[in-house]
């Protein structure tokens, strides 16, 4: 097995690289003890194997304990898979699906109705086998669990016993070595695609600035036409309801002939 002292642990645009960093890595539960952590990849989850990154895990052991609360979102089982160690898994229920509220159950405390769980046959003396994901709570590793199934037999946990070693043997023992020319690939290739990613987040910046800036444009020209369309509106009623300059003038005419009494015996016929 390679000294993980002397592994050099590559940059993370070469873990694709790594055999282990997209696979369910068979391991036991003392070996996930044992795994180191750097800091750096810390924020994805990376537990490290010598240089090997593992983020997704597989074991195989005996379910010696469960915490099932009824008005908690997760069931945590503890399996011990005779390695000297013993690991909890994280079984995350489904989606809420309704709560009935305590004051309806007679004082009794509220309990929360859940989807089907298929995991949730799942009991003590089962043995397992489990797909997950690393994570750290409170210090302590567990596993979250996307995938558990109970093995039907002791033939079937020889099998994946023997999946376990071969998995051993042929990856986790075995040095994971770059070459220069590997390593300055990767750099180029994760450079062209962050120089893509930045050319197509400014694209879409410029695009949705375009797209506001021709909405506000519509929105604009519609207040626009809509103050213009009442202005006519207003001014063409009052057009209508004020009196032409020309009637105004007459009667104001015929007003004063009135006072000064310059139509006295033309208008008699009309009672003026």
């Amino acid at each position: 097995m390679p000294d993980a002292r002397d592994a050099e642990i590559y940059p993370r645009y070469c873990f694709h690289l790594s055999p282990t960093v997209n696979s369910w890595c068979w391991l036991r539960i003392s070996d996930i003890e044992t795994l180191k952590r750097h800091t750096e990849f810390e924020g994805e989850n990376f537990f490290f194997h010598s240089n090997l990154p593992i983020k997704w895990v597989r074991i195989t052991g005996l379910v010696v304990a469960v915490c099932d609360a009824d008005n908690s979102r997760l069931r945590i089982l503890t399996i011990d898979d005779s390695s000297g160690k013993c690991i909890d898994i994280v079984i995350k229920r489904q989606t809420l699906m309704e709560k009935t509220d305590s004051k309806l159950l007679e004082g009794k405390p509220s309990r929360a109705a859940w989807a089907h769980d298929p995991h949730g046959s799942i009991d003590v003396g089962h043995v397992v086998d489990v797909k997950g994901g690393l994570s750290i709570f409170r210090g302590t590793r567990q596993i979250e669990v996307e995938k558990a199934t109970v093995v039907k037999g002791t033939a079937q946990e020889v099998i994946l016993w023997q999946k376990r070693s071969t998995f051993r043997r042929d990856i986790l023992d075995t040095p994971w070595v770059l070459s220069r020319r590997d390593i300055r690939q990767c750099r180029k290739e994760a450079e062209s695609a962050e120089s893509t990613s930045l050319a197509q987040k400014e694209k879409n910046r410029k695009s949705r600035k375009e797209h506001d800036k021709l909405a506000a444009q519509v929105t604009t020209n519609k207040t626009q036409k809509a103050s213009l369309s009442a202005r006519a509106g207003s001014a063409s009623t009052r057009s209508k309801i004020a009196p032409k300059p020309q009637a105004v003038e007459t009667r104001k005419r015929l007003v004063e002939m009135l006072r000064d009494g310059s139509t006295e015996g033309k208008y008699s016929a009309l009672g003026l």
